[in-house]
């Protein structure tokens, strides 16, 4: 894998010249990209390198540049309409992160934003939902079939999702072509969620970390699963008591063998470019 990638101590000046080039180099044809994230002057135009050769791009939100909009992460992310794999990690302001997001934007007030990606497979969110999910509820993702979702921390964590986003998300983008969900979750945050639109849906991931053992919560999950239709292969690490349905396969306690994980890397044409620096 090509590398490119600056030690956070160089010259400001240097690395925004470095920034400049890269995203002005028309030679460049990488077909996987990671970001440390995205200047946000740079939100609003695509780069001139050729956008038609990436369909793999991930943004961690881990570099310090000024706080940027989750208005302005889905717009640069529109750009590359060719993106087969789709990776965002971000936080909200005041976690120790050195870019977050500043405070949600009033969605009512702004311009609407169009995001075409005809050819997205496979994506993963690790953001702060209730900000992200509304922007991409009216995207058009006609391909997407994998979908790995975090849904948040108990308070004062960032990434609770309010039912209603996460909900009308699966409705709108992943009833009909989704096939395979994994979700991250905690007994706290996760939310009653309704799958009887998946028509398509053939395997659920439910992946409990971070909080002690709650026997308790498990028919929240039961009942998660009996809303499901089509036939399903159901992955968990633990689960008291199974019940019996007639469309459902169980797999406990084996290995989750999740999608995004088994996908190879892309070695060829990729480039990590974290845009690491630190302000005077």
């Amino acid at each position: 894998m090509q590398r490119l990638s600056f030690n956070v101590n160089m010259r400001t000046e240097l690395l925004r010249g470095l920034e400049k080039t890269f995203f002005q180099r028309r030679d460049l044809k990488p077909r996987a990209l990671r970001l440390g994230s995205v200047p946000p002057r740079h939100s609003c135009r695509p780069p001139e390198f050729d956008i038609t050769t990436l369909t793999s791009l991930s943004l961690s939100g881990s570099v310090t540049f000024s706080p940027i909009t989750t208005r302005q992460v889905i717009e640069f992310v529109s750009h590359f309409t060719y993106l087969e794999d789709l990776h965002l990690d971000y936080k909200k302001r005041g976690d120790l992160v050195p870019q977050a997001l500043s405070e949600a934007e009033s969605r009512s007030q702004l311009r609407p934003l169009k995001v075409s990606l005809l050819h997205l497979r496979r994506m993963k969110l690790r953001v702060p939902l209730d900000d992200f999910l509304p922007w991409l509820d009216s995207a058009q993702l006609p391909s997407l079939v994998y979908l790995h979702l975090f849904t948040g921390a108990p308070p004062p964590g960032d990434r609770n999702a309010a039912p209603r986003f996460l909900q009308s998300f699966i409705d709108s983008s992943c009833a009909q072509t989704v096939k395979d969900i994994c979700i991250w979750f905690m007994w706290e945050t996760l939310p009653a969620l309704e799958f009887s639109r998946c028509h398509v849906l053939r395997a659920l991931r439910l992946v409990e970390w971070g909080t002690e053992d709650a026997v308790t919560d498990f028919p929240k999950l039961t009942n998660i699963v009996r809303t499901i239709k089509s036939p399903v292969d159901v992955f968990a690490f633990e689960w008291p008591s199974t019940p019996q349905l007639d469309n459902v396969r169980w797999f406990i306690g084996q290995d989750m063998d999740d999608e995004w994980q088994k996908e190879p890397e892309r070695s060829y044409g990729s480039f990590f470019f974290p845009l690491s620096y630190i302000h005077p």
